[in-house]
């Protein structure tokens, strides 16, 4: 789902109408080496025609073309973006939370961050990884997601991953997997994607 609804848009990013990209690959490095999308280096300049910077798309979770997985449900939420997140109870089997959406993205580099709460933050086991993923490079950049890292009980916080898109790719995905049941419940708001020189430092994003 589009991002360009700037009713669902947080706070401190607004809507961006142009930004012009020039971008050099190191001729001294091959462009997709080996099994890592970090082993790629680009030197990017944007410029920016204003300074406010948009998603380059937002997905909700519990809404088409993400998938939340069984034992993951849509609940009503007073704080979700939209009144509604998926969730998944630490009683649920442990697995894949949710997927998708399957999409292609201009060449470039990115983060993708996704928008969580957990029920309790005491513990310190692992409780989910996070992924940007294709099946087609047969690549995955991840980080796994404990609930100590979140600075409050049943409180938004947002995760950043970096990744690099290849305009040839046409099933990127973002996805929150290995869930372990037993721990905590962990809801779910939006991914959104923005372009990787978005300073996040001011931001309230864990990166």
């Amino acid at each position: 789902m589009s991002v360009h609804d700037k009713k669902r848009i947080p706070p401190h990013i607004h809507f961006q109408t142009e930004v012009k990209e020039v971008r050099q690959v190191r001729s001294n490095r091959p462009l997709y080496k080996g099994q890592h999308w970090t082993d790629v280096i680009i030197d990017s300049i944007l410029t920016l025609d204003q300074t406010i910077i948009d998603f380059t798309r937002q997905y909700e979770i519990d809404e088409s073309p993400m998938t939340m997985s069984s034992g993951t449900n849509q609940v009503s939420d007073a704080t979700a973006t939209k009144g509604y997140c998926a969730k998944r109870l630490s009683s649920a089997a442990s697995g894949t939370m949710f997927y998708g959406p399957y999409k292609n993205f201009e060449e470039s580099e990115y983060y993708a961050i996704f928008l969580l709460k957990v029920a309790s933050n005491a513990s310190s086991s692992n409780l989910v990884t996070v992924e940007a993923h294709s099946e087609a490079l047969g690549m995955s950049v991840s980080r796994i997601i404990k609930p100590n890292e979140f600075t409050a009980n049943d409180t938004w916080q947002k995760f950043a991953l970096k990744f690099i898109a290849r305009a040839d790719i046409s099933d990127y995905e973002f996805r929150a997997v290995n869930f372990v049941t037993g721990i905590t419940d962990l809801s779910a708001d939006w991914v959104g994607i923005v372009p990787s020189n978005v300073p996040l430092g001011d931001t309230g994003i864990t990166n």
